[in-house]
């Protein structure tokens, strides 16, 4: 559990970086001018410059981390870096206590304070820091990839709405010009001449054609992503970061607890540093639920930010007002009236705009991951109607076409061999019938259609001895396949694809397919198989390329017990359907 947290929220990469180093540096600096209690007044510049110094120290530490993790990454990861924090926090202090001590500014007394406040209030910042900067750019790269990919749709999407086009219009007139002109109807030939061309445009046009319609890919080259893409809009993260929506007492009175911790134990006697120490952590977490309450009552935006602000004040001050038993008798009584506001009040701002940030991306990152998703279901889909309108051409070619032409000539030759008397009127009928062949040539034009029914037997009857196939359907299921001829054309290559390579290459002796509806529009095909073969195994060859082309997405998974390939294949709605039949 504290493993994976660390895994999800840090990386050396965004503990050493420019964010978190300015950050914590700007924190060091206004920690030192105001801990009035440790820090006697003056030597401004001196005191900078140490601070500064000394951060160095810290961060070349960092540094020294982030590079092993890149060296030995399986021996350095990020659950390593609460503990380099540490240490670098330590040289830090260190670092501080030097630099001051040897220009007279620190006494050596102060050497366990500066090393404790080093780790409770610069560790503390870098590992706030560092949390929200690698959450900032975790759905930076989420936003990027997802991006890269919905450009990539887009472009598959609308490169296959062109080919649709061109198949219902271009590639249909294309091959009925090339065979009219290959057979050239028009003109009277001999019987002998007009068997030669048809003989040629069986060769040369119709079976090359077909082959082609088969075989044919979609080509494209996708664009570059700006780099741009994915970046945060922090205008818009400022403006909604004060709201109740990102005020976090919880964090905020941690934050507070925690860098009161080494000034109280070094001032105050143990009962008295615990008072503080309560008063700190409960007064400022109490107060501020009190303050979300009221701020989230306000209705215009102007209200609710100042509400917030001010009460983040008041949060302070009150927790600041309840040491004060314990404080009065110390020589700065009212040190903690004066910073517990202004820490309050830095901290809300910085979780507020932390959040306000990662809530951004991360609505940005689940929207495209939504139109993401759809489009890869409208790919799909559209990807699937070109392939179904394509090989229903290509059999029309290879089928219909191909056979009336076959038959035409094998008449036209047994006249010739005959020498029939009305050999000429042979001919003449034969042109025509050709003809009437070509017109009656269309996309639509399909070979009868495919039973789901047909499928089940045929895939027993196929592997009969070798193997026992099922395929189990709920009946809505049966009802989607009989009014779909597009998803049970895919299924119908699908799932005898998958058999025969689970049978053929993991040894299989049972496949079962289960098919339902995922949702409203997805189709769910599960092939289940006691086959054994590597789990990359079927990333090639004809089965990957029909689960690429026909689903919207597939995963397929390998263990000692078989394989099992996920399939989501997208259909149109009963809606549709009817329109699209009426």
């Amino acid at each position: 559990m504290m493993k994976n947290f660390f895994l999800n929220n840090f990386s050396p990469s965004a503990v050493f970086s420019w964010p978190v180093f300015l950050f914590s540096l700007l924190w060091a600096i206004m920690t030192n001018f105001t801990d009035v209690d440790n820090n006697p007044p003056g030597n401004y510049l001196l005191r900078i410059a140490s601070v500064a110094a000394a951060h160095l120290v810290a961060f070349a530490v960092l540094g020294i981390f982030q590079a092993l993790s890149r060296l030995a990454p399986v021996l350095v990861g990020a659950i390593a870096v609460v503990p380099v924090v540490v240490v670098a926090s330590l040289a830090r202090g260190w670092a501080v206590f030097t630099l001051l001590n040897s220009f007279g500014h620190d006494s050596e007394d102060l050497l366990s304070y500066r090393l404790m406040g080093s780790v409770t209030n610069i560790g503390m910042s870098i590992i706030v820091t560092a949390v929200v900067v690698h959450r900032v750019r975790n759905h930076r790269e989420s936003r990027r990839a997802l991006l890269a990919e919905r450009l990539r749709l887009v472009e598959v999407r609308d490169h296959a709405r062109g080919r649709m086009q061109l198949m219902t219009q271009k590639t249909l007139d294309d091959v009925r010009a090339a065979i009219t002109a290959a057979l050239d109807l028009q003109q009277s030939r001999p019987a002998q001449a007009t068997a030669d061309r048809i003989q040629r445009t069986i060769d040369e046009i119709v079976r090359p054609v077909s082959h082609r319609l088969e075989q044919e890919q979609f080509a494209w080259e996708p664009a570059v992503l700006d780099r741009a893409a994915g970046s945060l809009n922090w205008r818009d993260a400022l403006s909604n970061a004060l709201s109740a929506t990102h005020l976090y007492p919880r964090d905020i009175a941690l934050a507070i607890t925690a860098i009161a911790l080494s000034t109280t134990l070094r001032n105050q006697a143990p009962l008295e540093a615990l008072y503080v120490l309560a008063c700190a952590l409960l007064g400022t977490w109490c107060t501020l639920l009190l303050t979300r309450r009221f701020v989230s009552s306000r209705r215009s935006a102007w209200a609710e930010r100042t509400s917030m602000a001010l009460g983040a004040v008041v949060a302070g001050i009150a927790t600041g007002l309840s040491t004060l038993p314990v404080k009065l008798g110390t020589e700065q009584p009212f040190s903690l009236v004066v910073q517990a506001p202004l820490f309050t009040l830095m901290f809300t701002v910085f979780f507020a705009l932390a959040g306000s940030a990662t809530k951004q991306a991360s609505t940005a990152t689940e929207r495209l991951r939504e139109t993401t998703a759809e489009l890869a279901w409208e790919v799909a889909r559209l990807s699937e109607e070109y392939r179904h309108a394509r090989l229903t051409l290509a059999r029309a070619l290879h089928g219909k076409v191909q056979a009336g032409m076959m038959s035409s000539l094998m008449r036209l030759r047994q006249a010739i061999r005959d020498d029939d008397d009305g050999l000429e009127e042979m001919v003449d009928h034969t042109r025509g019938e050709l003809g009437s062949l070509i017109n009656s040539l269309g996309v639509s034009e399909s070979i009868a259609p495919l039973s789901f029914d047909a499928v089940i037997a045929d895939l027993a009857d196929t592997w009969e001895g070798i193997a026992q196939c099922t395929i189990t359907a709920h009946s809505d299921t049966e009802d989607l396949l009989a009014n779909d001829p597009i998803v049970m054309s895919a299924l119908a290559e699908l799932i005898p694809e998958l058999t025969f390579n689970a049978v053929k290459h993991g040894g299989a002796t049972t496949v079962d397919f289960e098919l339902d509806l995922q949702d409203e529009r997805t189709l769910r095909m599960v092939c289940a198989d006691n086959g054994s073969r590597p789990p990359d195994a079927g990333r090639v060859g004809l089965g990957t390329k029909l689960l690429d082309e026909c689903s919207s997405s597939w995963n397929r998974t390998n263990d000692s017990s078989g394989t099992v390939t996920v399939a989501y294949v997208p259909y149109a709605s009963y809606e549709s359907l009817r329109m699209a039949s009426s």
